[in-house]
Parts: structure tokens; C-alpha cells; sequence
């Protein structure tokens, strides 16, 4: 259902969060490892809203 996911890391949080406001966050110490924690949270946690596309933000 959703277009794209939004992942940003910093500070040894990474966040997860598609348009809709649906979004995770993990803590972790190394980014890929991070991003492959949320995107298994994610999609136990919000299944429809799953998608492959993932764009990478900064956080300010």
C-alpha cells in the first residue's frame, strides 16, 4: 500500500517511517544492521503498509 519507506540513523537510532506517520525505531550501533531490524519490525508491525523502496533522509 505504501510508495516508499523513509529510513534516517543517528545517533545509534535508526527510524523507519512511511507517509502515513506509521514508523519504528531501533537502537544499534552500525546503520545496515539498524535498517535490517526496522524493516523487520516494520513489516511484523504494519504488514500493509510494507514496501521494497526505501529512501534514505537525513535527520537535523
Amino acid at each position: 500500500m505504501a510508495g516508499y519507506l523513509m529510513y534516517s540513523w543517528s545517533n545509534g537510532i535508526g527510524e523507519l517511517r512511511d507517509p502515513y506517520g506509521h514508523r519504528v525505531e531501533v537502537r544499534s550501533g552500525n546503520q545496515g544492521s539498524a535498517l535490517s531490524k526496522c524493516r523487520e519490525l516494520f513489516r511484523r508491525r504494519y504488514p500493509r503498509f510494507d514496501s521494497d523502496e526505501i529512501r534514505v533522509v537525513r535527520k537535523h
